[in-house]
């Protein structure tokens, strides 16, 4: 308000009014980035406010942040949220008064790069607002699986728990020895901070482990079945695990490690096969009685699956009985069981060779029929010139006592022989007739005959058949015999005593075909319903043919693991009909253990197999295979091969060969020479450069480069030749088939 005067004095007032413009606060959009799943902090100074503007009524005394919301809506101011969690699209805000704020990521929740947007308030000192935004963008975290398979063997499960293994089962594979029934990896998910879930877990088959640094292990513990499809076939994703994986921001993936596996099959895993063609070869004679010959034949195993069935084919074989371990086959010439081989799956074998008689040629001395005549006490019938001995005949009725008057007579006819007694002319129930040989010089001297026929006819009392006895003396005495019962005989049909089974435990001897026969008696059953005469005797010698040869060819063994896998061996067996008591088998064979093997007088080949064996071929021209171990070997007389495994090249153990003969003998490395690869030699001169023979203190030492004619090798000793001085010469069959000449240095 102010006052005016004029120069008279007069006043007057009056006023000069100002208007202000009030200043307000400006807020600028902010814009910030995080990781997904990461928490992104900013701090005052570098705040919300940093590009705001309070203008010059600063900010309000409460602080300059008043709201905050989610979205993008800055129609109207936030009111409220300040220090409180606002949850974003994509993460949580905490927004501050003071401008500083943190925004938390929510892993796993994009899968590209977003933006979450929030709309905030500031007020200045006299209470003017300003709204705008907040906006995050969200970078994308993608993690990608490290997906991992491996595979395990079934033929290497075991029933112990070994080093690096998660534990074991009950079943043993076809080789437990080797630790691929366990598999390990290593996770390796791209990322910051990676981490994983930790698994332990035991399944049907087998137990996994996973670390939180993604080491992980699997240890298979039972077969699978690997269904329909035959022979060591990979079963693809037979176990399969997930695994989670987590960064630092809480970011995750799974992924998933599968595990192969390879089944297991059984094998035949050793067999006698000398000649390699696959086929185990066995001969035998024909021994005089029932013998049993055992060896090794083959050895076989089921594998990690087990048993499912074993069966056999051949022209005539028969399966005589079979289980998991053990198939017995009867060997047959048409109903007649000739031999049973009996074959075991560790290897302990049989072949039983029956005796098998030949063919019977009688040769007739004498021959005599009855004439009418009698009754007398006995008879005796003079063969005259046809041969040195006679024939005495006697009788019995069968009732006590004997030689009673008129009962225990010779009755004949122009029919046949018989005794007097009940019925006159024929031999009834009980009655006997015997035939004894004397010699004709005094007619009362035992003699022996080699074979003895008769008939029975002229069949009474309505028989069609008769059970006759048959008695045959075996000394001069009568004392001891032996007794079979015919049953059934049919009038005219011919009984010779080297035809019938005498196997029956009767009389108080024991009668073969071809013993001296001194005396025969023919006895009427007491069951018979009549009589019979006895004609048609002849007494002769007999001579035996050697049965024909049998052979029985493509017996082949088959054993089927329990998901059906299959192995064959084939056995061919030879049963000759010549006289004698000895099996030859086509090599000699170890078991997968420490063998001891000796050789015939033949040419013999003998196979160690596993294990530290002693191996002596004897006489003959012999081969020798040591297998994998410490072998002694010893070739005996002859010339002998002495075939080195190539396991010596890596396990560095040497045969002992206690007997090489220079001049004879050969050390055949080619298997072992093979084993190296292309750097085997193929020639003379690079087998001179890969192998040498030292000498110390009359041993000789084969030494083989173990890099072939490749350089860098180390020479390892296969071979130590005891009683072997320096200069011998030592033979090398290099390829089979060509020699090199190595001198002992």
């Amino acid at each position: 308000t102010y006052t005016a005067k004029d120069a008279n004095g007069n006043t007057v007032t009056g006023t000069v009014g100002i208007n202000v413009i009030d200043d307000v606060p400006h807020a600028s959009a902010d814009i910030n980035a995080v990781t997904e799943g990461a928490l992104l902090t900013v701090a005052a100074a570098n705040g919300v406010l940093l590009n705001d503007v309070s203008g010059a009524d600063g900010y309000a005394a409460t602080g300059a942040v008043v709201g905050v919301r989610a979205g993008n809506d800055t129609s109207t101011p936030a009111t409220t949220g300040v220090d409180a969690q606002i949850a974003g699209q994509y993460g949580t805000l905490t927004l501050h008064a003071d401008g500083s704020y943190s925004y938390q990521a929510t892993a796993n929740t994009i899968s590209a790069n977003a933006t979450d947007t929030f709309v905030y308030t500031i007020k200045d000192g006299d209470g003017d607002t300003s709204t705008t935004t907040l906006a995050i963008n969200v970078a994308n975290v993608t993690l990608a699986a490290d997906n991992q398979t491996k595979t395990v063997d079934e033929a290497a499960l075991d029933t112990v728990t070994n080093t690096g293994d998660l534990g074991h089962g009950t079943v043993t594979g076809s080789n437990p020895s080797s630790t691929a029934e366990t598999v390990t990896g290593q996770l390796a998910v791209a990322g910051t901070g990676v981490t994983y879930t930790p698994i332990s877990t035991t399944t049907a088959h087998g137990i996994f482990q996973l670390t939180a640094g993604g080491a992980w292990t699997y240890t298979l513990t039972s077969p699978f079945d690997s269904g329909a499809t035959q022979g060591a076939n990979t079963l693809t994703g037979a176990e399969s695990f997930t695994y989670t994986a987590k960064d630092a921001n809480g970011n995750t993936v799974t992924g998933t490690v599968g595990i192969n596996v390879i089944d297991d099959v059984p094998a035949f895993t050793l067999v006698n096969d000398g000649n390699g063609d696959g086929i185990v070869s066995l001969s035998a004679l024909n021994p005089s009685t029932a013998t049993t010959y055992n060896g090794q034949f083959a050895e076989w195993q089921y594998g990690a699956d087990g048993f499912g069935s074993i069966s056999a084919t051949g022209q005539n074989v028969q399966v005589a009985s079979s289980s998991s371990s053990q198939i017995v086959l009867n060997l047959m010439e048409g109903t007649d069981v000739v031999a049973v081989l009996t074959l075991n799956a560790n290897g302990t074998d049989s072949l039983e060779v029956v005796h098998r008689a030949g063919d019977v040629v009688f040769d007739p001395i004498a021959a005599t029929s009855a004439t009418a005549g009698g009754p007398t006490g006995s008879l005796l019938v003079d063969l005259g010139t046809a041969a040195d001995f006679n024939i005495l005949v006697t009788g019995d009725d069968g009732v006590a006592p004997a030689n009673q008057s008129g009962k225990d007579e010779v009755n004949t006819s122009s029919q046949g022989w018989a005794v007097k007694g009940g019925q006159g002319q024929t031999n009834d129930a009980g009655e006997s007739i015997t035939f004894k040989f004397v010699d004709d010089s005094n007619n009362s001297t035992g003699h022996s005959i080699d074979d003895f026929k008769f008939t029975t006819e002229g069949y009474t009392g309505g028989m069609s058949t008769a059970k006759v006895t048959v008695l045959v003396y075996l000394d001069a005495s009568m004392t001891h015999y032996d007794q079979v019962t015919v049953n059934n005989a049919t009038s005219g049909s011919v009984i010779q005593i080297s035809n019938l089974d005498w196997s029956a435990a009767a009389g108080n001897g024991d009668y073969v075909a071809g013993n001296a026969i001194y005396g025969v008696k023919i006895l009427s059953d007491s069951t018979n319903k009549g009589g019979f005469r006895v004609n048609g005797v002849e007494v002769g010698t007999h001579s035996e043919t050697p049965p024909a040869d049998l052979d029985f060819n493509g017996i082949h063994v088959t054993i089927t693991d329990h998901d059906g896998d299959t192995a064959t061996q084939t056995f061919n067996v030879h049963i000759d009909g010549t006289t004698g008591s000895q099996l030859t088998v086509e090599s000699i064979a170890g078991t997968s253990g420490d063998d001891n093997l000796t050789g015939t007088g033949g040419n013999d080949t003998l196979i160690g197999g596993a294990g530290n064996d002693f191996l002596d071929g004897g006489a003959g021209n012999d081969i020798l295979i040591g297998g994998a171990g410490l072998n002694h070997l010893t070739g005996g007389a002859g010339n002998d091969t002495f075939v080195i495994d190539p396991s010596k090249l890596t396990v560095h153990v040497a045969d002992v060969i206690a007997d090489y003969t220079q001049g004879q003998d050969v050390i055949d490395l080619s298997d072992l020479l093979k084993s190296l690869g292309a750097n085997a030699p193929t020639t003379d001169a690079q087998t001179g450069d890969v192998v040498n023979v030292t000498s110390s203190n009359g041993t000789a030492h084969v030494m083989v480069d173990d890099n072939g004619t490749a350089a860098g090798g180390n020479m390892v000793e296969v071979a130590t030749l005891t009683n072997v001085g320096v200069g011998s010469t030592i033979s090398i069959l290099y390829d089979h088939t060509h020699t090199h000449t190595e001198n002992a240095t």
